[in-house]
């Protein structure tokens, strides 16, 4: 017969039933695993570095009271480390405010805003910046950063040392002083042999160290708030007619022409430009203890 039974066909290759079942299997499996691996697609991120790429960042800032914030977009170039096209890791975004000044920020991002550690430079020429922590875009300092950050505002060429940085984040309780407690570790950590002389001379020595200034009167005092903050600027002079800076963080009764005694930590020795087109010298301090006299 022409017809050959599938049996007569096995019988007539000497191919064994057992073997034929074999490899009908395989080839099942390996179609089916084909088709599995065809159809996954990878959730993997994918992690790169770019340049100059243009973007616009949505995130936080404090709002023109400097005291709650508000929502905001840059839009400018960035240059640093992405995730799926997402500024994620270290990077930097270069862009402009309102009135076309140029500003840039250099530090850490996550999920395309300023988060954790990084500083925004606003001023080229005077790099007058803003270092510290930033959360959701905005700068959110701590109390060291913020001593570090308010006196740009009216100092020429101010740094705050390390030294101070540190002290000031070891005894936040001192600055400024709101218990019996504080007050008397305050008065343990001052020299009162330290006085405008001394720091004038050389402040470096006395960074970890409080003083004392009394019969003081204020020529200026300025309530700001910023970053969430209220601080009060003093500026004062003594009998001799040198002048002091105090920066005291949060509200207190000192008006212009008031006398006053003072205990604070001194920060640096600086000037600022006057309204005489000259610059005034002054020693800069963070007032722990502040007490007027008349």
């Amino acid at each position: 017969s022409p017809y050959l039974s599938p049996a007569k066909i096995i019988q007539r290759g000497k191919i064994p039933m057992k073997k034929i079942t074999a490899l009908l299997l395989c080839c099942l499996s390996l179609f089916l695993f084909t088709g599995c691996e065809g159809s996954t697609t990878s959730t993997e991120p994918k992690t790169e570095t770019v340049e100059n790429q243009e973007l616009t960042l949505s995130m936080k800032d404090w709002d023109s009271t400097g005291l709650a914030l508000t929502d905001i977009e840059n839009t400018g170039t960035y240059t640093g480390e992405v995730v799926d096209g997402i500024p994620n890791g270290t990077g930097r975004f270069d862009t402009q405010n309102e009135e076309g000044t140029s500003w840039y920020y250099d530090g850490e991002f996550v999920n395309g805003v300023f988060q954790g550690q990084g500083t925004c430079v606003f001023n080229a020429e005077k790099e007058w910046n803003e270092t510290g922590t930033y959360e959701n875009g905005a700068f959110t300092p701590t109390l060291s950063e913020l001593v570090a950050t308010v006196p740009q505002f009216i100092l020429n060429d101010f740094t705050l040392a390390e030294t101070s940085a540190t002290f000031i984040s070891s005894h936040e309780n001192l600055f400024p002083c709101e218990t019996d407690e504080a007050i008397q570790e305050a008065i343990s950590l001052t020299d009162d042999s330290i006085g405008y002389v001394q720091l004038a001379k050389n402040t470096a020595p006395y960074l970890e160290t409080l003083f004392t200034q009394t019969s003081l009167t204020a020529t200026q005092v300025f309530e700001n708030n910023a970053y969430g903050h209220t601080y009060t600027t003093i500026l004062a002079n003594d009998r001799d007619f040198n002048y002091f800076i105090f920066y005291y963080i949060g509200s207190v009764e000192i008006y212009e022409g008031d006398t006053f005694n003072v205990r604070a930590l001194p920060l640096a020795y600086s000037n600022f430009d006057n309204v005489s087109n000259g610059q005034t010298v002054v020693v800069a301090a963070l007032g722990s203890i502040i007490e007027k006299t008349a």
